[in-house]
């Protein structure tokens, strides 16, 4: 059984909500593993769709290729991920659905020059209105 809750250190202190304390209580006599790491905030709904909508749709009307073409193509480029098959190695592009924010929006900067420097695409920032 795994649950996460969310907390905060005070004085060098992990202060927990109550649902902490009552989820102890279930595990009582058990042994436990504990794992401590910083939240991050994980990818918005806001950046995906721009990604998918913006980045993804535009470069993909521009080449002609599919949009899941386009999108796995990205992927590999910036998300570069190698995998072992057997005796080979196979790149492919990691899943973004584990970014953060930040590295989110560093993979839309990343296509943005992309798209600019080598097809010679603009492709508008998020929130901006395409001239």
């Amino acid at each position: 059984m795994k649950a996460i809750f969310r907390g905060k250190v005070i004085n060098g202190r992990p202060i927990m909500g109550s649902d902490y304390a009552k989820f102890l209580h279930t595990l009582e006599g058990c042994d436990v593993d504990v794992t401590i790491e910083k939240h991050t905030k994980k990818r918005s709904n806001a950046q995906n769709a721009y990604f998918h909508a913006v980045i993804v749709k535009e470069i993909s009307d521009y080449t002609g290729y599919e949009t899941e073409e386009v999108k796995e193509m990205l992927k590999i480029m910036f998300l570069p991920h190698d995998v072992k098959m057997g005796d080979k190695i196979i790149r492919v592009g990691r899943s973004t659905a584990a970014l953060t924010t930040s590295e989110f929006e560093e993979l839309n900067s990343q296509c943005r020059r992309w798209a600019s420097m080598t097809l010679d695409l603009y492709l508008v920032e998020p929130n901006q209105v395409k001239p």
